[in-house]
């Protein structure tokens, strides 16, 4: 799992690329929740996420409550994001 952002002039985006599974859902939790942590809108891309389980999930839902502003967009989802939700 690799994590990459991108500051834009209006938002933050945050691209997930690899797994999310209970097999990395701890370092990345971590690492997701510090990349939202803006004043700006974030907008994280799943486009590349090659595989997800539950702990994935649970991590896409984290994400939403965790901005302090409640302004976390999901952008593009791969078909394996898309096939578990």
């Amino acid at each position: 799992m690799t994590l990459r952002i991108e500051e834009k002039e209006d938002r933050r985006c945050v691209f997930i690329e690899g797994e999310m599974t209970i097999y990395c859902a701890a370092e990345l939790k971590g690492e997701l929740v510090a990349a939202i942590d803006c004043e700006r809108p974030v907008e994280v891309d799943f486009s590349r996420v090659e595989e997800i389980d539950c702990a994935g999930l649970q991590l896409m839902l984290t994400l939403g409550m965790s901005n302090p502003d409640g302004r976390v967009y999901f952008g593009a989802l791969s078909p394996a994001v898309s096939a578990c939700l």
